[in-house]
């Protein structure tokens, strides 16, 4: 049987096709408005596994046999308020059953979401995003300047511009520390599109681009 995998995300749709076996056969992302071409993508899937945080989205349209990971069907459970994410729900499927261990697992995309999971969901962190973070701080701060989101060169900064980068790196980094000193997992992963910027504070970190989506995976072939 041929797996459609749809990760709604905040900003942008990532999509695979997946067989039995879990190998991803083709992988692509699209934007909002091109959703007739998400449907042509998954057109050959027999089932199409889906994960939304967008209010906007309905699975429905993608017009196949259609299953949303929710609350309710997990099969992880959950040690959380109902309000907690699809996308986080379909993380902690990834890492209960392909990774199988106590794990931290960073989400960098519109928000920065920090998770313990191993086999539950054990909770996590919240945080603005790089965007969010650099965009807040412009609009909110009369005297604050908008910044170009880069790495920052130093732990303190000595210009606006660097302390602004600075708070957002540092944080990352202490509450990384953080977990590392609370919560004593064995494996550590990244996600997320803003990944990159973060990478060189990740060393022991495995990326893992389409956790969602593996995790949307191991949830559907045990449905």
């Amino acid at each position: 049987m041929k797996l459609g995998l749809v990760d709604a995300g905040n900003s942008r749709i990532k999509a695979a096709l997946s067989d039995g076996e879990g190998h991803f056969e083709r992988t692509a992302i699209f934007d909002y408005s091109r959703l007739d071409e998400l449907r042509s993508f998954i057109t050959a899937a027999d089932v199409v596994a889906v994960s939304s945080v967008k209010s906007a989205f309905d699975p429905s349209s993608l017009g196949k046999k259609v299953m949303v990971i929710t609350f309710d069907n997990s099969l992880v459970p959950l040690n959380y308020s109902r309000t907690l994410g699809s996308d986080r729900i379909a993380k902690a499927h990834f890492i209960r059953y392909a990774v199988g261990e106590l794990s931290l697992i960073i989400d960098f995309g519109t928000a920065t979401v920090v998770d313990l999971i191993g086999r539950e969901f054990y909770g996590g962190v919240i945080l603005p995003g790089a965007g969010l973070w650099l965009s807040s701080l412009g609009s909110g701060a009369d005297l604050l300047p908008d910044v170009r989101l880069r790495e920052a060169r130093r732990n303190i900064g000595n210009t606006t511009d660097e302390a602004i980068l600075s708070g957002l790196f540092e944080s990352i980094k202490a509450i990384i520390e953080h977990f590392r000193r609370t919560y004593p997992h064995r494996r550590r992963f990244a996600t997320g599109g803003f990944y990159g910027f973060y990478s060189r504070y990740l060393h022991d970190f495995q990326y893992e681009p389409f956790a969602v989506l593996r995790g949307l995976y191991e949830w559907v072939k045990r449905i």
